[in-house]
């Protein structure tokens, strides 16, 4: 029952792949703050911070452009 109650708390937090925003956790339940999701239409990771939805991470591949990768390695 440990392993089912931890499975079932992660599904809570982690909810997955989605292409929109989810208004309610897996369980149909009320979002709290720390979920996350990936979104698959914009490709962010996404966090819950009570009230909406913010990125927490972001695909960066398309900024790895020679003048940006070069302006990044200066700047490193």
């Amino acid at each position: 029952t440990a392993a089912e109650a931890a499975a079932d708390n992660f599904d809570d937090t982690y909810l997955g792949a989605k292409s929109s925003d989810p208004t309610v956790d897996n369980d149909g339940d009320a979002l709290t703050a720390g979920d996350l999701y990936f979104n698959t239409s914009s490709n962010e990771l996404k966090v819950y911070n009570g009230s909406s939805w913010q990125v927490a991470a972001a695909d960066v591949s398309s900024l790895a452009t020679k003048g940006f990768s070069i302006a990044l390695s200066v700047a490193l």
